[in-house]
């Protein structure tokens, strides 16, 4: 028996390693195959020059159709006496805590004395902050802004409270609360101007920048698609970018030190055979690596 335990744990150390292997050896056009086998025709569609040909093939996210979706789930799973959580409009029944990121929001918290602000742009109308919550009842003092869409924001009067507000831009979301994270999860690869918004958090100079569900692509510059959506979550038709990682890493500057990677719950995708992965990434301020409260 436990031959056969130590041999478990030598196969779970090998699984990286066989999983590098294996991407490998395996020809270059199969994971491309495999993925349109089991997804069929949703995912990454085309390549285009720009992100304006990419938009020209493309529909809105903040269509009426899709907003009533994503407030007709969250009203669900905030009603529910269930243990429910919701994500891109749809509704889950077994927790998938984001333990990588709430790593972060606990440090932040313990140096900042027991209290915890987080700006989250493109929040929905507060799934992350549903999925963190129960993790966050002994902080004494917390506040969730999210920035979205017009739509959504109006949308989030209804599930706005004393912790979790919703707002159109960062300058009235931060105007009262100084950010100790700013959060971008799955949103960047969606806007116009990823880079313009990406500075505009480091200039708020928060102690942590979290980017989660982030696509990134081994190529030296962007890729420019369209994510087509399953009819089961939405139908749309999004304009996607895909990041060098090179190019997203210096609009860091020297002020920000990448410090973690983890892996995120997306599944890889591929754009003309070329694989797009899923990552989270977090920057920590430079400032703070000599900060002596760690944990």
């Amino acid at each position: 028996m436990l031959a056969l335990w130590g041999s478990a744990i030598d196969m779970e150390k090998s699984r990286p390693v066989l999983k590098r292997l294996a991407r490998f050896l395996m020809p270059p056009g199969l994971p491309w195959l495999m993925h349109r086998i089991k997804h069929g025709n949703t995912g990454l569609v085309g390549a285009y020059p720009s992100w304006e040909e990419a938009k020209k093939h493309s529909c809105g996210y903040d269509e009426d159709q899709i907003v009533a979706r994503i407030v007709n789930t969250t009203r669900a799973v905030v009603d529910s006496e269930e243990q429910l959580f919701d994500r891109d409009g749809v509704i889950f029944r077994a927790a998938m805590p984001p333990f990588p990121l709430l790593t972060f929001l606990l440090r932040s918290a313990i140096r900042s004395g027991d209290s915890l602000s987080v700006l989250d742009f493109g929040g929905a109308l507060g799934s992350t902050y549903r999925q963190c919550q129960p993790f966050l009842k002994d902080i004494r003092s917390v506040r969730w802004h999210i920035v979205e869409t017009p739509k959504l924001v109006v949308a989030g009067r209804e599930f706005a409270t004393e912790n979790l507000r919703f707002f159109e831009t960062i300058e009235p979301a931060t105007l009262e609360m100084e950010p100790d994270i700013v959060l971008f999860s799955g949103v960047l690869q969606y806007l116009d101007d990823p880079f313009g918004i990406l500075a505009k958090a480091v200039s708020l100079n928060p102690e942590f920048i979290v980017v989660d569900r982030n696509p990134f692509c081994s190529s030296a510059r962007d890729l420019y698609t369209v994510q087509v959506v399953s009819d089961e979550i939405f139908p749309a038709r999004l304009p996607f970018r895909a990041f060098s990682n090179e190019k997203f890493a210096s609009v860091f500057g020297g002020d920000y030190l990448e410090i973690g990677q983890f892996e995120t719950v997306d599944p890889e995708m591929f754009v003309r055979g070329e694989s797009v992965r899923f990552l989270g990434k977090v920057w920590e301020r430079r400032s703070e690596r000599g900060n002596l409260h760690v944990v």
